[in-house]
């Protein structure tokens, strides 16, 4: 009946709404990971902005720190390992002391690779 209807019809809404909002959040992936990349940004900006802006906010924090310069695939794996963080946290929900840690042993640009530690 109509009922039926308008559900569908609210259901629409809502799925326009997700849609809109992924599309927005893909955007801000893509530009923040190339803004690392390019240098035009660091690990610094992206963790002050992370609790300010909602479609950052949803970025794993895995991905955020595979697109450090320098940073290769398994380093950022293995650090947070090592400290016990689930990689697919948003960085959003990540307290100030995390945010600390990471920004000291990520947060180098001129670290050729900021995962791992140097050999003695």
């Amino acid at each position: 009946g109509r009922s039926g209807d308008r559900r569908r019809g609210v259901m629409t809404a809502e799925r326009t709404a997700a849609l809109d909002w992924a599309q927005v959040a893909r955007a801000r992936r893509a530009k923040v990971r190339d803004d690392l990349r390019d240098g035009s940004t660091d690990l610094a900006t992206v963790l002050s902005e992370r609790r300010s802006d909602e479609a950052l906010g949803a970025v794993r924090l895995l991905w955020v720190l595979e697109s450090v310069p320098g940073a290769r695939k398994i380093s950022p794996r293995r650090a947070l390992d090592a400290m016990g963080v689930d990689h697919a946290t948003p960085i959003g929900s990540i307290d100030d002391e995390l945010a600390a840690v990471l920004l000291d042993r990520f947060g180098d640009p001129t670290a050729v690779d900021p995962g791992t530690e140097a050999a003695s």
